[in-house]
């Protein structure tokens, strides 16, 4: 599940987040540049890079 820009009840009901910084050059694709994990659990790398791919495409449209 993505948010963006969560209401309280959102956040509440989310054990795990994945928050994610994002920076735009002209004509190229959004730079991850900072990335935290809040709650408990774990992601593996696999997991990590499939929940990064909603978001970038995201941003990629509403930022351009």
């Amino acid at each position: 599940m993505h948010y963006l820009d969560a209401i309280s009840q959102e956040e509440a009901s989310t054990p795990l987040r994945l928050l994610l910084l994002f920076s735009f050059r002209p004509s190229s694709p959004p730079d991850v540049q900072a990335v935290r994990m809040l709650g408990a659990g774990e992601l593996n790398v696999m997991q990590l890079k499939e929940l990064v791919k909603v978001p970038e495409l995201l941003c990629t449209i509403l930022c351009h």
